[in-house]
């Protein structure tokens, strides 16, 4: 392996190069994989859908779907994120696919009220047939969020 020290960000190689030019190295991404994120404070129901629009996207596997992300079937690797304004104890968010939730993507936090809390987490999701994946306000009232994003990585 080679390190192309003269590249603006070094980058360790693979694969011997003659590194005496000036080569740019473009990785090439193998994986599908899928960005969408929110930043506009939204005020979202109970048990609803924190909406999420398409930022980027790369490959035929991932796509969006009414504010949400339809996923052919595969495994994923799912990091997702919610910031939210509390307004009584505490903020919860969650996965769901096709409306069931998601094993172990409950996220929970306490706090003062009016405080803003981030809730993030990374899982592995397998998904048996497409399917449409949410995050959902999981808190017993509504709660203003403030900003919220899903990434997907197909494995």
């Amino acid at each position: 392996m080679s390190c192309c020290g003269n590249h603006p960000n070094p980058i360790f190689c693979p694969f011997s190069l003659d590194c005496t030019g000036n080569q740019v190295i473009n990785p090439e991404f193998v994986e599908d994989f899928g960005y969408f994120n929110n930043t506009t404070p939204t005020i979202v129901s109970s048990q609803e859908v924190i909406g999420v629009n398409m930022a980027m996207i790369r490959g035929g596997t991932i796509s969006p779907s009414n504010s949400s992300v339809k996923l052919n079937a595969g495994v994923y690797e799912v990091t997702y994120l919610a910031g939210g304004v509390i307004t009584s104890d505490h903020i919860s968010v969650k996965l769901t696919l096709n409306g069931v939730d998601v094993d172990g993507s409950v996220l929970y936090s306490t706090d003062d009220t009016n405080e803003v809390n981030n809730l993030t987490q990374k899982i592995m999701l397998v998904v048996p047939v497409t399917s449409t994946l949410s995050l959902v306000n999981n808190t017993s009232e509504s709660l203003n969020f403030l900003y919220a994003s899903i990434v997907v990585r197909r494995s």
